[in-house]
């Protein structure tokens, strides 16, 4: 894989999301607290029941991630 530097940033803020039939993993990268130039990355597992799938769109927006 080539690396490339220098490419503008489309977003700042990003969720990936492995969605199971019983359990969802997301993934957020966010700006790190201590340098802004580096990325913090935190993971939590959901469940799919409606219950859990609003958990996680609050905490996608208590992190600010759209």
């Amino acid at each position: 894989m080539e690396e490339v530097t220098g490419e503008p940033l489309y977003r700042d803020r990003v969720c990936g999301i492995d969605i199971g039939k019983a359990q969802t993993a997301a993934t957020i990268r966010v700006p790190s607290d201590r340098d802004p130039s580096r990325r913090a990355a935190e993971t939590r597992m959901f469940g799919t029941t409606k219950r859990e799938v609003l958990a996680l769109a609050d905490w996608l927006r208590c992190w600010q991630v759209p």
